[in-house]
C-alpha cells in the first residue's frame, strides 16, 4: 500500500506476518507483489518498522511447497545444530563463529535443494 507522509514524502507499507513495515525508496518494493516470500532487514524508528533492505527469496522445494516462516526458522536451527554436533563429534572444541555457520549453510543449502554439488 503506497501513502504519502505528512512531510510530503512517499512511503510503502508492506504486511509481513501480520506486522507493517515501511519502505521509503520505491526501489524497495520494486517487482513484489502478494504472497513473496522475502528476508527484510529493518531498523526500528520512533516506533515504526523501516525497511533497510528487502530480498525476494525463492521458494525452496523448487516451487512444489510454501515455507512459511516459523518452517523456515525451524529447518536453519536444525542446520545450525548439526553443525555444531559435526563440529563436536570431530574434535573440534571451540569452532569459530564463522565456520560453524558455513557449515550450516551448506546443510541448509542442501536441505533446500540449492547446492550445486549434491548429485
Amino acid at each position: 500500500m503506497e501513502g504519502t507522509a505528512k512531510n510530503g514524502n512517499k512511503y510503502w507499507l508492506v504486511s509481513i506476518e501480520g506486522k507493517y513495515f515501511a519502505a521509503w525508496k520505491s526501489e524497495l518494493v520494486e517487482g513484489l507483489k502478494d504472497g513473496d516470500l522475502v528476508d527484510i532487514t529493518w531498523q526500528d524508528a520512533n516506533g515504526f518498522r523501516n525497511i533497510e533492505k528487502i530480498v525476494k527469496v525463492q521458494n525452496p522445494g523448487n516451487g512444489k511447497e510454501v515455507m512459511d516462516a516459523k518452517t523456515r526458522h525451524i529447518i536453519r536451527m536444525s542446520c545450525l545444530r548439526s553443525a555444531v554436533e559435526l563440529m563436536a563429534n570431530l574434535g573440534i572444541k571451540r569452532p569459530s563463529m564463522k565456520k560453524l555457520l558455513s557449515l550450516s549453510s551448506i546443510f541448509e543449502n542442501y536441505v533446500y535443494g540449492t547446492n550445486s554439488e549434491q548429485g
